[in-house]
């Protein structure tokens, strides 16, 4: 598959961040990607841009709605970033979890300057990801937005970061994550919201997480 250099109509982003419905379809997208991610120059990352149009060119191929472009633009970043970013030992990636997993009704955590300090009260899922993290030597923060990433790689503490959060703030972090230069892998949430994502387990796929 080939890739059309038009650019890309003018779609507004709310309509191109549905996350496809089945696990067939997200796992089709992430098969296509790869024949597409293979043209590319690997020592140049693809801008908003360059993700736009090939996702476009994707999902008509597939046959599938442009609600899935966002999905895909992920979807094509993950592809590119793969190997780099398995090539960076566990203990120089850093995973950045978002806080809207916790149950904030009886969350026993507390914020500090960096995030959610998770008290591992089993009220939600954060602790078991956290856990698995750090036993094969990630640094993890838990927290919205990418100003706490911008400080672990600024001071020299990660060489890669492995995002988990839903496709709006996937999008809104992108810039800043690319003039980081350091591989991304980012893993889009399958149910939306900015708080409590925790009650539908299959919102967040732990099997692809690590």
């Amino acid at each position: 598959m080939t890739f059309d250099t038009a650019t890309t109509g003018q779609t507004p982003l709310s309509d191109i961040k549905s996350i496809p419905v089945t696990a067939t379809e997200r796992e089709a997208i992430r098969v296509a990607v790869k024949s597409v991610v293979s043209e590319l120059d690997p020592a140049t990352p693809p801008n908003r841009e360059k993700l736009e149009i090939i996702a476009v060119t994707v999902l008509s191929h597939l046959g599938y709605p442009l609600d899935y472009q966002g999905f895909t633009m992920v979807a094509i970043s993950n592809c590119f970033w793969e190997s780099q970013f398995t090539a960076i030992p566990y203990n120089r990636r850093l995973l950045l979890l978002p806080h809207c997993l916790s149950n904030d009704d009886i969350c026993a955590g507390s914020y500090d300057s960096v995030g959610l300090k998770c008290a591992a009260c089993g009220a939600c899922s954060i602790n078991d990801y956290q856990t698995r993290a750090v036993e094969l030597g990630y640094q993890v923060i838990v927290a919205e937005g990418t100003s706490s990433v911008l400080m672990k790689v600024i001071d020299g503490s990660a060489d890669a970061l492995l995002g988990v959060a839903c496709l709006d703030s996937l999008e809104k972090s992108f810039t800043r994550i690319v003039d980081l230069g350091i591989p991304n892998i980012g893993i889009p949430l399958l149910q939306d919201g900015c708080v409590k994502t925790f009650p539908n387990s299959s919102s967040y796929p732990c099997c692809t997480i690590f």
